[in-house]
């Protein structure tokens, strides 16, 4: 029986790997995940280097606990679950909170040019992410680096889908007020909002 991967959903995949150890599977989830893994944990984190090894922690973390995973929950949830978990843990390990690196809050795949290359408004861009609490840019990570649904980051923080939007459209807000950009992050979210 010829299996086509590329058809599979992200949970069909999770759980050929899971019951069967079928490494065609694990291999097309890092394929579509790595990007997402370490643009949300860039956010986290900081830096490339420790978000790429966050990446790569999260990966062998989901081959250890490949048996547990559950086909009722989302891969996607509970995946990054997992690697906002070993995030966190670099954090306490390092004592840094709330590292946000500009150029990858404009930068949506490694292949894009950044819409931050001035220095000033890099610069802009940092005092503006700073003035978001904590929840609010998990928020917006989630919801726009990681790609979730609301259900999803509401899911993810502990609050509900209502309060979720609330906040996340709050910080739209509060982005959209300081910058002047017309393109990047600006332009994705109105196109959302429509």
């Amino acid at each position: 029986m010829h299996i086509s991967y590329s058809e599979l959903s992200d949970n069909q995949l999770m759980s050929l790997f899971g019951s069967k150890d079928d490494l065609n599977a694990y291999k097309l989830l890092v394929e579509r995940f790595t990007a997402r893994f370490v643009r949300f944990s860039w956010l986290i984190l900081g830096n490339r280097d420790d978000s790429e090894d966050a990446t790569q922690e999260t990966f062998i973390k989901l081959v250890h606990l490949r048996a547990k995973y559950r086909r009722d929950t989302p891969f996607s949830s509970w995946a990054f679950t997992i690697l906002k978990n070993i995030c966190l843990d670099q954090l306490r390990k390092r004592k840094v909170r709330n590292a946000v690196p500009v150029e990858d809050l404009i930068c949506y795949d490694d292949e894009a040019l950044c819409e931050a290359e001035k220095k000033e408004d890099a610069v802009l861009i940092k005092e503006i992410l700073s003035q978001l609490s904590e929840v609010e840019r998990k928020i917006i990570s989630l919801r726009l680096y990681a790609e979730y649904d609301f259900a999803s980051v509401a899911n993810a923080c502990g609050l509900s889908t209502d309060s979720t939007k609330k906040k996340f459209y709050r910080a739209l807000g509060k982005l959209k007020k300081s910058l002047s950009l017309t393109d990047g992050v600006i332009r994705i979210v109105e196109e959302e909002q429509e």
